[in-house]
């Protein structure tokens, strides 16, 4: 009923062409194709919300690649939260492993640079945070998450980190608007293993960046991904 209600509601605030755009690409000519997929555009950048998800909804329902694409691409990109949370979801929900590159945080990474040439101050920072520096180095500043069951509609799931050490149970995580949690035990140096729990949002277009916490490291790290 809710899907059908959806598409009432698009082929009323919509038009017919975002009916047929949700099917299938129908045999146009490439300037009744342009045209069709610039009516698409202009729809999914409507000032009524209430077009702008519909509209994106039944195109994300549908069989049309070059629309998807499209309807992704503008969806990511804008300023509306409902829409890059609801894309978000469907990406992630297709995605099996993430790859999350760390770093140290940027603040951190300065003191080092500004360290440079100075054997003592270089050494004194490597004591200071030698857990985290010991963790980038063994994992080549990436950590992989498998990502499990994600309810398109409330945005949670469970994750498990890939270089587990010993047994680890997947862990609840969740994508609420563009804020996205996750968490896994995570093995690290061949024999250590620690909890690592990661908060990010998501920024221009499919790039997540946020922190990743784990416990014992001497600090938080920086991370990021991308969904496409």
């Amino acid at each position: 009923m809710r899907l059908f209600g959806l598409l009432v509601c698009v082929l009323l605030i919509g038009g017919p062409h975002v009916a047929a755009i949700a099917q299938s690409a129908p045999s146009l000519s490439p300037a009744e194709r342009q045209q069709q997929l610039q009516k698409l555009s202009d729809d999914l950048n409507n000032p009524n919300p209430l077009v702008r998800i519909t509209v994106l909804e039944a195109v994300l329902a549908g069989n049309d690649g070059i629309a998807r694409e499209l309807a992704t691409e503008i969806a990511l990109g804008s300023s509306d939260e409902m829409m890059q949370s609801y894309t978000a979801k469907l990406l992630l929900s297709n995605t099996k492993l993430i790859n999350v590159s760390v770093a140290l945080p940027k603040d951190l990474q300065s003191r080092f640079d500004a360290a440079k040439g100075d054997d003592s101050a270089i050494s004194q920072l490597k004591e200071e945070y030698q857990y985290a520096l010991l963790f980038l180095s063994s994992l080549s500043n990436n950590v992989a998450f498998h990502f499990k069951a994600l309810d398109v509609q409330t945005g949670a799931f469970t994750s498990i980190c890939d270089r587990p050490y010993g047994a680890a149970a997947p862990m609840d995580g969740e994508l609420s608007n563009t804020i996205l949690q996750f968490q896994g035990q995570c093995g690290y140096n061949g024999t250590a293993s620690t909890t690592c729990s990661a908060t990010m949002h998501l920024e221009a277009h499919s790039r997540f960046v946020g922190l990743l916490s784990c416990t014992g490291l001497d600090t938080p790290l920086a991370a990021s991904f991308s969904l496409r």
